[in-house]
């Protein structure tokens, strides 16, 4: 909220519509305030909208990284725990839905960079799991 500045209503600016001068009493400097034609309040995301958008809108994240690894015939699978723990880590960066893509890159990248080797040793499905979004690792389950 602006550089340096000290916030203490916060919960005042979510009920009331933001204005130019709320924008400036928050640290920002007029000049940069005055390029906006308008303000809107913002309000955090909860935890279920945050999964909502990893697996239920269209073009979601899980989705999309599902489509990346079958691409190397290899299936990946998210377990709901798995899916909520990578929520409540977003939530806790207090980064929204663009958090989510982070989390989920972190949990994924070790993967990605092996899938051409899985696919070559027969590994035929990835499942996150709660362990694997603690602490991002390869581990992997073959399918025989």
């Amino acid at each position: 909220m602006g550089f340096s500045a000290q916030i203490k209503e916060l919960h005042k600016m979510n009920q009331e519509p933001v204005t130019p001068d709320d924008l400036v009493k928050y640290g920002m400097i007029p000049e940069f305030v005055g390029r906006f034609s308008s303000y809107v309040n913002l309000h955090d995301l909860s935890k279920e909208q945050l999964i909502s958008i990893l697996t239920q809108v269209r073009g979601n994240f899980v989705k999309q990284y599902q489509w990346l690894f079958g691409e190397d015939g290899v299936d990946l699978e998210f377990d709901a725990e798995s899916l909520d723990l990578i929520a409540e880590r977003t939530l806790k960066t207090r980064t929204g839905a663009r958090g989510l893509h982070c989390e989920l890159e972190r949990v994924l990248l070790p993967h990605m960079f092996d899938l051409p080797k899985y696919a070559r040793n027969k590994i035929l499905q990835v499942v996150i799991n709660k362990t694997q979004v603690n602490t991002p690792m390869t581990l992997v389950q073959e399918n025989k």
